[in-house]
């Protein structure tokens, strides 16, 4: 909303041209620290819910006045990602050497797997491939978050593999392995296995799957209870001109 908030009219009122009451001004974003900038209101309707709360109750039980702000991560980048994709948005790809993406990747996920007391290591190669180095880390990175959180003991292993005319990144994990039963939902959105408890909202093999589409990749999965399991991204090799 463009409409002035100073001190003493915050929390008044927000009118539309008709001078109908369609919000209440809560607060402004202002560089200055002034009055000039740009104000913030929530809808009438949600007003009247929150002072029936507080007249019943004397405080709010559901809902609150105001904007959140929430750090962007790899998941909900990858997320935005895709949604840009599904409006046409292009996508450039690049030369890209694995070994400094699968370090960074590593780097990352170490302070967790020190916490478990089990092992992250790569294999050195010297690997590489065209792709969009954004996206395929982030696909690299929920592999490798994915063994992390379901191994209790061992380790995971990072590493790069030839198939042909064709690479595999694969990370591998001595975890429980995966039950028949959630093999097959593996990529759905939201599904988690018997152990939820360990966090996270079911959303990174999505995102694997998903980015894997947009990518032209391939992954490939080997599970074995009681053994542990293997997530693969196959892509083609890059190829000199």
């Amino acid at each position: 909303t463009d409409a002035s908030i100073n001190p003493g009219n915050s929390g008044g009122p927000l009118f539309n041209a008709a001078g109908e009451v369609v919000g209440m001004n809560t607060a402004i974003f202002s560089p200055s620290g002034g009055n000039i900038g740009i104000g913030f209101a929530v809808p009438s309707k949600m007003v009247q819910h929150v002072v029936a709360q507080l007249r019943e109750h004397g405080a709010v039980q559901r809902g609150w006045l105001g904007v959140s702000l929430q750090p962007i991560d790899q998941d909900l980048a990858a997320v935005a990602f895709l949604s840009a994709q599904q409006r046409g948005s292009a996508l450039f790809l690049e030369e890209i050497a694995l070994h400094p993406l699968l370090d960074e990747v590593m780097a990352a996920w170490i302070p967790q797997a020190d916490l478990k007391s089990i092992k992250l290591r790569t294999v050195s190669t010297e690997a590489r491939v065209t792709s969009h180095p954004q996206l395929l880390r982030s696909i690299v990175s929920n592999l490798v978050a994915n063994a992390v959180k379901h191994t209790a003991r061992g380790g995971v292993l990072i590493g790069v593999r030839r198939r042909g005319d064709d690479l595999a990144i694969s990370v591998y994990d001595t975890g429980p392995g995966i039950l028949p039963p959630m093999r097959a939902r593996l990529f759905e959105a939201f599904a988690r296995g018997d152990d939820a408890a360990a966090g996270g909202l079911g959303l990174g093999l999505w995102i694997v799957g998903e980015l894997a589409g947009v990518l032209g990749c391939t992954i490939g999965v080997n599970t074995a209870l009681e053994r542990g399991s293997c997530f693969s991204v196959r892509m083609s090799a890059h190829r000199p001109l």
